[in-house]
């Protein structure tokens, strides 16, 4: 996705939580191999990242995902930035999909759709 992004392809949307998270989870071991793969380390992928997004302020929504509060903060920023698309491994928001007008996809989904709508300045 951020490829495609650099690309002006797609528009990657997220926001200061949702960054923060990204770096917090990519310092887990499980990450370790794949980001040492592309010679990177977490703050590296991280900043390429937010370098490559639109940063939007988050407004506050209220509960959202009943079973799991800190994912309010996904959809605040999807709902903020009127995403067509949310990218996300995570099965609890995987279960809301789609989310008002907006669909919840894994990364290999998003990439499937994104190809389909190419052209058509979609944003994911």
């Amino acid at each position: 996705m951020v490829a495609l992004a650099l690309l002006s392809e797609v528009r990657l949307i997220t926001s200061e939580p949702i960054l923060r998270e990204l770096h917090r989870v990519l310092t887990r071991e499980k990450f370790a191999q794949r980001l040492a793969s592309v010679a990177k380390s977490p703050d590296r992928f991280a900043a390429d990242f937010a370098s490559s997004a639109v940063i939007v302020g988050v407004p506050e929504v209220g509960r959202l995902v009943p079973w799991d509060p800190d994912d309010d903060v996904v959809l605040a920023t999807g709902l903020a930035a009127s995403a067509d698309v949310i990218v996300t491994g995570d099965r609890d928001l995987l279960r809301l999909h789609p989310f008002r007008a907006i669909r919840i996809l894994r990364a290999a989904d998003t990439l499937a759709y994104v190809r389909a709508q190419l052209g058509g300045g979609r944003t994911a």
